[in-house]
C-alpha cells in the first residue's frame, strides 16, 4: 500500500506534467508536438486517475483518447503537411488577451460558484431562491 504522502506527491508531479504539457500544446511552434504535447497530457490524466483507483476508466482514457483520437490528429497533421508560420508583432496582444480572458472565465466561475453556495437548495433557503429568481 502507497503512504499518502508518496500518493500526493506523485498527484502533484503528474498535475504539475500535464499542466506544462498543456501549455505546451497552446504554444508549441510545430503541429506535431502540439500532438506529441496532447498526447502527454493524457497519459498524465491517465496516471492521475490510476492514482485515485479508477484503473478501469484510466485504461478506457487513453485506448479511446491516446489510441484514437490522438493518433487520428497526429496522422491528419502529417498528412496536411502543415508549414509552421513565425509568430509575427501581434504576439503580445495576443498574449495578454488571453491573460484577460482566462481573468474573466475566472471571475465567471467564482461568481456562479458564490451564487451556487449562497443559494444552496435546502429546505430552509428554498424560498429566498424562489423569491430571487421570481423577483428580480
Amino acid at each position: 500500500m502507497v503512504s499518502y504522502f508518496f500518493e500526493n506527491c506523485l498527484f502533484y508531479v503528474f498535475a504539475t506534467f500535464a499542466l506544462i504539457s498543456a501549455y505546451m500544446v497552446i504554444f508549441a511552434k510545430n503541429p506535431i508536438y502540439s500532438v506529441l504535447f496532447l498526447v502527454l497530457v493524457f497519459f498524465n490524466s491517465v496516471a492521475i486517475l490510476i492514482l485515485m483507483n479508477a484503473e478501469f476508466l484510466g485504461m478506457i482514457f487513453m485506448i479511446v483518447y491516446v489510441g484514437a483520437i490522438a493518433i487520428l490528429f497526429l496522422f491528419v497533421v502529417m498528412m496536411l503537411n502543415l508549414k509552421t508560420n513565425e509568430l509575427n508583432e501581434n504576439y503580445l496582444i495576443m498574449f495578454l488577451m488571453q491573460i484577460f480572458n482566462a481573468h474573466l472565465f475566472l471571475n465567471l466561475i467564482s461568481c456562479i460558484e458564490i451564487i451556487l453556495i449562497d443559494f444552496s437548495l435546502s429546505h430552509q433557503n428554498y424560498y429566498y431562491l424562489h423569491y430571487y429568481l421570481h423577483y428580480y
